[in-house]
């Protein structure tokens, strides 16, 4: 953890995972907003590099899960376009925005568990590209995941940026703090190790 605003607080998480051929880095950056703004920022940066002698065909998939204030039953979620999603909580107008600065091959939103479940089932899956774009699900616990398939030849790398930003309209902002949002920051970064593999 980093505090590379010099405010007191750590805002930036670097990871490094190494697992055989293939490198991950992750670098989670927050802005808590202003004091009184209603809003914040994760801004998620993720590189995969095939450090090994062969080509490495790789999926890499991005889960979602939202808690938006007190329940978690009445949150809705629209896909906006191919690299945008906003879920939001109509009892507190609370509003999370995901851009990706690459456009997935192929995503899904659901109610929980049923995309988590997917991913941890051991079997390769793809992401089913529903609902619709412009079609809003719920509400309900609802979640999202992105993927994105490629191939990397050694010395190679892809990278995805992400970014996050939640918001409250007053009198009761929702500003996430970065003391209070650490164990967030460690968790997303598990969400991107949502990874499976295989030799070409």
């Amino acid at each position: 953890m980093l505090d590379t605003d010099f405010d007191g607080d750590d805002d930036t998480l670097f990871v490094r995972y190494l697992s055989g051929s293939i490198e991950i880095e992750a670098r989670f950056i927050l802005d808590g907003g202003s004091g009184g703004s209603g809003s914040s920022q994760l801004t998620e940066q993720v590189t995969v590099r095939n450090v090994g002698n062969e080509k490495q065909n790789f999926h890499l998939f991005q889960y979602s899960d939202f808690e938006m204030g007190a329940e978690q039953l009445d949150v809705e979620l629209v896909l906006t376009n191919l690299n945008e999603n906003r879920v939001f909580d109509g009892a507190t107008t609370t509003v999370a925005d995901t851009a990706i600065n690459v456009v997935p091959q192929r995503y899904e939103g659901g109610f929980f568990p049923t995309i988590l479940d997917k991913l941890n089932d051991g079997v390769p899956n793809n992401l089913t590209n529903t609902p619709a774009v412009g079609t809003t699900i719920g509400p309900e616990d609802v979640t999202s995941a992105y993927q994105w398939d490629f191939m990397l030849a050694p010395g190679d790398s892809y990278q995805i940026g992400v970014d996050k930003v939640i918001s409250a309209a007053p009198p009761e902002p929702i500003v996430p703090e970065p003391t209070t949002l650490t164990l967030a920051m460690v968790g997303l970064a598990g969400a991107f190790g949502l990874i499976r593999r295989r030799r070409a």
